[in-house]
């Protein structure tokens, strides 16, 4: 069975990106496949996995 969680938030400093991070680990660790998306245009998340990002914050347009 297919569950998603959804970590929102307007105001930035509130631990989002971390608790999202440490969820996605312990959820990993458990045997469970997962999918974490950063829709935060700092990518902050992309970043703490160390991946570069695939588009310009704000923009469609891909890093060439």
């Amino acid at each position: 069975m297919t569950q998603n969680i959804a970590i929102v938030g307007a105001k930035g400093g509130t631990t989002k990106s971390s608790t999202t991070a440490a969820l996605g680990h312990l959820f990993a660790a458990a045997g469970n496949d997962i999918v974490l998306v950063d829709g935060d245009p700092q990518g902050s998340l992309t970043r703490r996995f160390g991946l570069p990002r695939a588009a310009e914050p704000l923009s469609a347009a891909p890093i060439t």
